[in-house]
Parts: C-alpha cells; structure tokens; sequence
C-alpha cells in the first residue's frame, strides 16, 4: 500500500513508466476531450505516430468508433501515420486518485491478424471520419431480414455556398463536429456515421420501425446551436432524407440511393427539411431522368419544332408578325408542354442549344421565303437570361443572321424583366449592340415581374407586351386601370404595346377601346406549324 497520498502528478508519472514497459500499444488520455497526453514506443512501431505526432489530439483522431461507449472491449478502425488502415482490439481502463476524482483513461490495444480490405485503407486524415466504401462494408455486415432501422443522409441546406466559404480542412472539421452532434442525439441506438461528399454524412441506424420518426427528428437538433469551425461561428440547417430499412431488398447501393432520392425531395423545400423515402418518389426521379435524356437526344436531333403565333392589327386583322414557340413532340414521351421541357433545359445547361435551335428554324423559314420572293414578317424569338448573357450571346446571333442571309430587322428577340435585374448595366451594353445591329428588343410578359420604369426609360426597348394574367382581368375595374395605364405610358414613350392572351371578343373589344395597337391570342389564331402559316399568309 502506498503511504503518501496518490496525486495526479504522481500517477501520471508511474504510468507512462508502466507503459514503456508494456509490449502492446499504450495511451494516457485526459478525461474531458480524450486528449493523448502519453503513446509509448510500442504504439509508434505499431501506427507510425510518435508521442509528438499525437500529443494532444483526441483519441477518436486516430480510432473510429461505432458508438461513444468504449468502455469494454472493442473492435475498432485505426488510421496509421501514412493513410492506411488497420483493425484493432482496444481496451479501456479508468484510474482515479485518492479522492475518487477520474484524472485519466489508459488504451491498451493490439493489431487484428486478419487484414482490412483494400476499400477501407483511406480515412480522412482530418476529421478521422470513414469514407462512403466503408460505410457500405459496415452496413452489409450489420443489416439482415430481420435488422430493423435507417439509413439516412444529412446534408446542411446551403452546402454549395459552405463549401465554397470554407477551406477543405474545415470542411473536415465542420463533419466531425456534425458527426458528434449525431452521435450524442442519437447515443442510445447502434449507428454508423461516414461521409459521402464535402459536406455530406450518411448514418445508419439500428431501431424498432415505429421509432425511426422519432430518433429523425432528434436529428434537427443539432442546427439549434452555432458551429464553432477555427473561430468561425456558423449557424446552419440542414436536409435530411431518410430510408426505412422495410425498402431494403439484398441490395445496400439501393438502399443508399432511396435516401439520396428522399434527400433530394427535402432539399426542395426551404429550411431544415426531413423526408422520408415513397417508392413515388423513385417513380418521380426515373421520369425525369427519362425526360432529360430524351431532351437532350431531341435538341441533338433538332426534333424541337417551331410553331409561329400571328400578331394581329387590331384595327384592321391583318397579320403584322409572329411569336415564335417551341414545341416538342417525343416518340418516347409523347407531348411534352413548353412549361415543362424549357425548365428542364434550363437545369441541365441546355437552353442556349435550345434557344439556338428555334432562332435557326425562324431564320431557315425566312430564307426560304426570301428565296421565294415572298413578303418576310418580323418573328419574335424568346431569349433565357442564361443565353442572354452568354459571352458571346451578340456574335453568335449575328453571325446566323449572315449565315442565312436575313436582315437583323426580321427578328425580335423576347426578354423578360427578370433579365434587366441580372446586372442592368451588362443588359443595357448587350441591348445596345443588338439594336446597333439591327435587332429589335420587346419585354415580355410586361408587369408579372419586379416592374421598374427606370429600365424602359434608359434601356434600348421598343416593345412591351402585356402579361395575359392583366389582360385576363380587362373586364374588372382594377385590371382594366392597370392595362389601361401600361397602354397609355407605353404610347407616351414611343413603345409599341402587344396584349397577349385574347380569348374573347369582350377582352378585344375593352383593349381596342384603350387603344392598343396589336394582339396575340386564342381568339385570332393558335400556335401553329411553319407549313400552316405559309396557307396563312400566301
């Protein structure tokens, strides 16, 4: 027995004493944050590390646990100093001082004789978290018929914009950080937690089915408080789709995918968003992974196909000029509306093709009339703000108006308000140019967008059409002062001013009154094809 008094001193000097006496891996660590405060040689020979290399970095930097309980006897992942993996058994032993106070934890732990496997070699040397590979591999060993539970991904809602603002070491840190807040919300069930991508974490867990609502929940606590990442404080939500273990059929790549679908789904609705995976849900993705390869098969394939609305003289109905519209016929899909297949481009970079595609079939109808000495009508072409402030977006359309021999005069490029609030200054530059060349500019569906009069006195327009939504409300009292004043100022400023949407002869008759000039409709003409408009206008 010993006779002076046990001090923490005095304790951890006869420890790291017994530890390089031991021929097994030895470690001190503190009791609060698992700081390695001793490794002795046996450890280095073992990963590499020196007592430098990891003196007060946490225990969980080198070994990756399943769980935070580590009290027993465990089998756990360890990262050598070069990368590699190794499995190991680790064994914890608490020491106390006098007092019954917990001054320190010893590790003692020895190599498995069985390898890893080579998709396990790599963990983040800075977060110490597993990769996607490693996931997979624990999962397939854990998850049977009767293994009842989740997988889910997490993701922050504005991972994009983290991961541009954060540097790659504290993105590492921000995962760990998420990573044990996931941990401590869900301490009492078995998980799985690796990351899948800069800012992703994929957790598998072990629960009865009718609790797998509740332990997801939990999981939006952990946006309640900031994360502290190298003096940074960062408040952040997250997205989080979630897949019941009731969907896995033998296969754990699908398992995995029905969460990304879930995820998906959640990061379509603003804030901290969980969505729990519907086999609909799959259904919806298949269709619009069809949909967009068959979009692009048909701009490929120029099967993209124009139909021309008349502009009509209101006084007297005789056709001034057209809107052209693009229309899409599948053999796979059938009809697919405008509405639907232009967003669709949109998202995959794909509308200045598309746009490309509608001016050339505008210009080709041109010249085919020129060539027959017949009359040419100016056609307006809708313009996507992406294309429109493409770097080469004015080179590009004069050197098809050249190449099919049309005067510039002959097409009316469409544009939204919404495009003049991208950068008004680039805009009014681009506009310029075009009506340098030749080109006339028309705001489109004038008024449902952030309307501003400022970009109609000082930018190049001569056209304004008047949204179908105001038109559609003529009748009211409202509706016919708002049309009636966009009339009014439009003629005060030397703008030419189309109505859209006539259906009816009453919104015909209150637009002539207000003195309109031209009008676009149902009531005069639907869209139609190019051959349909030649019977038109011969």
């Amino acid at each position: 027995m010993l006779e002076t008094k046990l001090e923490k001193e005095n304790l951890f000097f006869w420890l790291c004493r017994i530890g390089e006496q031991f021929q097994t891996a030895f470690l001190v660590l503190d009791t609060v944050n698992h700081r390695i405060l001793y490794a002795n040689n046996i450890f280095t020979e073992l990963t590499g590390h020196i007592t430098d290399d990891v003196k007060n970095q946490t225990f969980e930097s080198i070994l990756q646990f399943g769980s935070t309980d580590w009290n027993s006897k465990r089998e756990v992942l360890c990262r050598r100093k070069d990368g590699s993996a190794l499995l190991i058994d680790v064994l914890r032993q608490p020491f106390f001082d006098d007092e019954g106070n917990h001054i320190f934890d010893v590790m003692i732990f020895h190599e498995k004789n069985h390898k890893i496997p080579n998709q396990l070699e790599y963990i983040d040397p800075i977060s110490g978290l597993t990769d996607y590979e490693f996931f997979l591999n624990q999962l397939q060993k854990k998850i049977g018929k009767n293994t009842t539970g989740f997988v889910l991904l997490i993701q922050p809602t504005n991972y994009l914009q983290i991961i541009h603002f954060l540097k790659n070491a504290q993105l590492s840190l921000l995962q760990k950080e998420i990573e044990k807040r996931i941990r401590s919300e869900l301490s009492d069930i078995e998980i799985i937690i690796s990351k899948t991508s800069e800012a992703s974490l994929i957790v598998f867990g072990i629960c009865h089915e009718d609790k797998i609502e509740h332990y997801t929940k939990k999981l939006s606590e952990i946006k309640n408080q900031s994360f502290i990442i190298n003096q940074m404080e960062l408040f952040i939500s997250f997205n989080i789709g979630v897949v019941s273990l009731s969907y896995f059929t033998g296969n754990i790549h699908e398992l995995a995918h029905f969460a990304d679908i879930a995820l998906n789904v959640a990061k379509k609705s603003p804030g901290n968003t969980i969505v729990s995976y519907k086999e609909e849900y799959g259904i919806e993705i298949e269709k619009t992974m069809e949909l967009q390869n068959e979009l692009i098969r048909a701009i490929q394939n120029r099967e993209i196909a124009v139909h021309l609305q008349p502009k009509v003289k209101i006084g007297t109905g005789e056709v001034e000029g057209f809107e052209a519209l693009a229309r899409w016929h599948s053999k796979q899909l059938g009809v697919v509306s405008p509405a639907v297949f232009i967003e669709v481009a949109e998202s995959l970079g794909q509308i200045k093709e598309l746009d490309s595609l509608i001016i050339e079939q505008v210009l080709q109808w041109l010249r085919k009339r020129k060539e027959r000495n017949q009359r040419l009508y100016q056609v307006a072409v809708n313009i996507s703000p992406s294309h429109f402030y493409t770097p080469t977006f004015v080179e590009d359309l004069i050197g098809l108006t050249n190449l099919y021999g049309i005067d510039p005069k002959y097409l009316k490029l469409e544009i939204t308000e919404s495009i003049c609030l991208v950068d008004i200054e680039r805009a009014n530059s681009i506009l310029q140019s075009l009506q340098k060349f030749g080109f006339e500019n028309s705001v489109d569906d004038f008024g449902v967008g952030f309307s501003s009069l400022s970009y109609l006195m000082n930018l190049p327009i001569s056209e304004i059409k008047i949204a179908r939504n105001f038109v559609n409300k003529v009748h009211d009292d409202k509706g016919r002062i708002i049309v009636q004043s966009i009339i009014q100022m439009a003629k005060n400023m030397g703008l030419h001013t189309v109505a859209e949407g006539i259906e009816t002869r009453e919104q015909l008759q209150l637009i002539h009154k207000m003195e309109c000039p031209t009008a676009q409709g149902f009531y005069f003409y639907k869209p139609m094809p190019i051959e349909n408009v030649d019977q038109l206008i011969k």
